[in-house]
C-alpha cells in the first residue's frame, strides 16, 4: 500500500533554488524543506512503531491549534492513512501515540 511521495515544493528532487548564484551564475541549490519535514516525520512514525489500529494526535502545520485524534489505518511514503483520508506528512505532524492497538484500553 505504499505509495511514492511527490513534493510539492520541489517535484521530488529533493533541492529547491536558494535565491542565490554561484559566482559562475549557476543557482544555488538547499535541501528542500518540504522532503526534510516528511522524511523527519517517517522516520518518527518508524521509531515509534505505528502501526494499523494504533490512535495517534496530528497537529495541522497550517494551523497549530487544529489537533487530530487519528486511527491508523495505515502508512504511506506520503503520510498517515486513516478510515476517511490520508493525513500528508507535508501538511501535518506527529505528535504522539494515544494508544497503541496491541494494548488493552484503560477501564
Amino acid at each position: 500500500m505504499s505509495q511514492t511521495h511527490q513534493c510539492g515544493t520541489c517535484d521530488g528532487s529533493g533541492s529547491v533554488d536558494s535565491g542565490g548564484f554561484e559566482p559562475w551564475g549557476s543557482p544555488i541549490l538547499t535541501e528542500c524543506p518540504e522532503c526534510r519535514h516528511c522524511e523527519a516525520q517517517r522516520k518518527l512514525a518508524k521509531s515509534l512503531g505505528i502501526e494499523p489500529g494504533d490512535l495517534v494526535e496530528l497537529t495541522s502545520l497550517a494551523r497549530a491549534s487544529t489537533v487530530w485524534e487519528v486511527q491508523v489505518v495505515g502508512l504511506s511514503d506520503s503520510g498517515i492513512l486513516s478510515t476517511l483520508l490520508e493525513f500528508e506528512w507535508r501538511d501535518y505532524r506527529l505528535v504522539r501515540i494515544i494508544h497503541k492497538a496491541s494494548q488493552e484500553m484503560p477501564a
